[in-house]
């Protein structure tokens, strides 16, 4: 009786170990899944930061680019309307007939209307070189955004993670409490049906019929 007894606990021993096993297994996985998706969104965060400083030195290449373009065009454009005043004004200042103060007259005009062309076409290149400002200063905006996204994403998968760690410590712990509780009633319940047992033998009755002890499956949720 003693033995048999013994050799259904080491049973029940083999399935609560291979149980525990497989949980062990199972947990694992998990982890090695979460580990994965963490290095993911770590590598996607390097991705974004790097592909943002590249475009932080292109808007800031093109930019400077631009600007020695802009200020290249004014000062030829300057120069060539100082020449053209200067020659202007020695053949006005050589002409003494008033032909030739019509023809000053008419130089000067042209020379003011130039001017004032000149005036618009750097007041246009003023306002394109704003709205490049802008438009630079609007990616730049959106790249940050993207950064924060990325990081305040980054920050709720480790708070997941965290939350998911202490779930199945807490699962875990309460599953190895079942299975104490289950061996231990287990454990009373062999020794009262021994002592029925040996109290019918000795009196030469036969005790009832006890049921078949049935340890719970223990299940992860």
């Amino acid at each position: 009786m003693r033995a048999e007894a013994a050799a259904t606990a080491e049973g029940d021993r083999d399935v609560i170990e291979q149980r525990q096993l497989d949980a062990a297994i199972l947990t694992e996985r998990e982890r090695v899944a979460a580990e994965r998706e963490w290095a993911a969104a770590a590598a996607e965060e390097q991705r974004i930061r790097a592909a943002a400083e590249v475009e932080k030195e292109r808007v800031a290449a093109t930019a400077a680019a631009e600007k020695e373009r802009f200020e290249a065009v004014i000062n030829a454009e300057r120069e060539r309307a100082a020449t053209a005043a200067a020659a202007e004004k020695q053949r006005v200042a050589a002409v003494t007939s008033s032909a030739a103060n019509a023809d000053r007259d008419r130089a000067v005009a042209a020379i003011e209307a130039e001017q004032r062309r000149f005036q618009m076409e750097q007041q246009r290149w003023a306002t394109e070189e704003r709205q490049r400002e802008a438009q630079r200063a609007e990616e730049l905006k959106r790249l940050e955004v993207e950064r924060e996204k990325i990081a305040a994403e980054k920050e709720r998968a480790a708070e997941e993670r965290k939350a998911f760690e202490a779930a199945r410590a807490a699962e875990i712990e309460r599953l190895l409490a079942v299975q104490k509780e289950c061996m231990e009633e287990r454990a009373r319940r062999l020794l009262a049906e021994q002592q029925v047992k040996a109290v019918s033998q000795a009196t030469g009755t036969f005790p009832p019929a006890f049921f078949p002890l049935r340890l719970p499956i223990l299940r992860l949720t």
